[in-house]
């Protein structure tokens, strides 16, 4: 490779910095991160326990959902330990900034999402598409919640179901709920 430098030519040979250790293996992740709120990430491990944890360097990236390793650490400012890194990712629930340049990533390793909707605000069906077009991209199964049913006259909700009806017929199951009960809709 050469570079220019004040017009002169110089060769120049690469070197790189990284160390040549060798292959970890894959070891299991301690624990799915179940909350957070800034720099900290709330762990759950397998047998329930929910620790505190800093994330900085490779666990700087962990969104609820994310199978992560950590290590205990007494001397962590903000909580009882350290997120050291994040396990691949089988789906990610994403959004881009309003310039729809950057991607930032919402949850991960999502199995289901409930859409949820009422009869107030009144049922805005573009949004709903919106919300399943994403999940179906990203390989995420989806069930349309729609709540407060007990508000609606009989009228109201025969008008509400004819507008959902479509969902069912095209695969995502819709949930009608109440106060105090659950109706499954086919």
């Amino acid at each position: 490779m050469a570079l220019i430098l004040g017009g002169r030519a110089l060769n120049v040979t690469p070197v790189s910095r990284r160390s040549k250790k060798q292959p970890q293996p894959q070891v299991e992740p301690d624990g799915r991160v179940i909350a957070r709120k800034g720099p900290v990430v709330t762990v759950e491990t397998p047998d329930g326990e929910q620790i505190d944890c800093l994330t900085h360097g490779k666990g700087k990236a962990a969104v609820v959902g994310d199978r992560v390793h950590f290590s205990r650490d007494a001397d962590a400012d903000l909580g009882d330990g350290v997120v050291r890194g994040v396990a691949p990712r089988r789906t990610e629930l994403c959004r881009t900034d309003s310039e729809g340049k950057r991607k930032q990533v919402l949850a991960a390793n999502v199995d289901c999402v409930y859409v949820v909707c009422a009869p107030e605000p009144p049922l805005r069906t573009g949004l709903i598409d919106r919300y399943l077009v994403a999940l179906h991209r990203e390989g995420i199964a989806a069930r349309i919640v729609f709540n407060k049913v007990d508000l609606l006259d009989d009228e109201g909700l025969l008008e509400a179901l004819e507008i959902l009806a479509a969902y069912p017929r095209i695969g995502y199951p819709l949930l009608g709920v109440a106060e105090l009960a659950a109706v499954v809709v086919d």
